[in-house]
């Protein structure tokens, strides 16, 4: 007759809880039958495969992403649930990691017993390159941006290594559930940089000012179009002349062709270029023809091309600034 295991009634004390993630595995069953013997095996791996999840559900950096936009030249930040991916293949991970007792059989209790169990220091050390790798991935954009002079390619690494921090964060974060201590003294100072992205972006933001000019405009409608945009995403807009960190230069069209008797076909379009201080750099040339407007009166005819222009405006301009400070 098999002699009990001491694990069976004492594993939380053969087992610290400080030392490891320890589960024990039950099922009713029979002596000879392995299928039952399997099954207790995986209830134990099911009942780690929970804590862990709990562990993740309670602590709120781990279970929620931060979405950040800018507002009045400051970074605002709320949080939403995330996708769970990422912390899903670290569990599967680490669950592949797990070590059982060999199964017990109690024959007076007609129950299988298995004990599953991790040791905190070495799943530590199989998952801190994980940590390792979204925090490199992180400092990749971090670094470029604390080393460009151009502000405004600055501000995109910076906002770029902001959407990676949370990956950073949540893996760091899972790494807790292992130790603490550990996590804290390999990644505790990164972490604390990478919690001051939003004020390096704000700071960055102060840097990059447009001073714009429109030649050609009516009634400063694509002006203020331009102004409304950039001011939407942070920047300082000044008027032309003014001193600033960018210039751009826009010239608005007019293409005015003869319809039908006295009407007037009007075709707008905008020549556009970003500039740095220097003008020695051209950051992004924005060229557009938009809908032809039909009039019988020039001027109104203008204005309402220009309202044409907004429009276009509103639907690319700032979707090709973002994408060619991305290229």
């Amino acid at each position: 007759m098999n002699e009990k295991p001491a694990w069976v009634d004492s594993w939380r004390t053969l087992y610290p809880d400080a030392t490891y993630i320890a589960q024990l595995g039950k099922v009713n069953g029979k002596a000879n039958n392995k299928k039952d013997a399997e099954s207790a095996k995986i209830n134990a791996a099911n009942s780690i495969a929970q804590y862990l999840q709990t562990n993740i559900r309670s602590d709120t950096k781990t279970s929620t992403a931060s979405l950040t936009r800018i507002e009045n030249g400051k970074v605002q930040t709320s949080t939403e649930k995330q996708n769970t991916n990422i912390i899903t293949i670290s569990v599967d991970v680490t669950l592949s990691n797990l070590e059982y007792t060999e199964p017990y059989f109690d024959r007076k209790e007609k129950n299988w017993y298995v004990l599953a169990y991790l040791s905190r220091q070495k799943a530590w050390e199989q998952y801190e390159p994980t940590v390792q790798n979204k925090r490199d991935i992180f400092f990749s954009f971090y670094n470029k941006a604390e080393e460009e002079p151009e502000p405004i390619l600055a501000l995109k690494f910076y906002k770029e290594a902001l959407r990676y921090r949370d990956d950073f964060f949540n893996a760091s974060n899972f790494g807790r559930i292992f130790s603490a201590t550990l996590e804290e003294s390999v990644f505790g100072a990164d972490k604390e940089i990478a919690s001051k992205v939003e004020s390096k972006i704000t700071e960055t933001l102060q840097k990059c000012s447009f001073a714009v000019n429109v030649s050609n405009d009516t009634n400063s409608i694509v002006y203020n179009a331009i102004k409304s945009l950039l001011s939407e995403q942070g920047y300082i807009v000044k008027n032309a002349g003014e001193n600033a960190g960018y210039y751009i230069q826009a010239e608005v069209s007019y293409d005015i062709q003869n319809g039908l008797g006295k009407l007037l076909l009007i075709t707008p379009s905008i020549e556009l270029s970003v500039n740095n201080k220097t003008k020695s750099r051209t950051f992004i040339s924005y060229s557009k023809s938009c809908q032809r407007v039909q009039t019988y009166n020039e001027q109104p005819g203008k204005v309402k091309a220009a309202e044409s222009i907004k429009l276009q405006l509103e639907e690319s301009f700032m979707k090709e600034f973002n994408e060619h400070l991305k290229s």
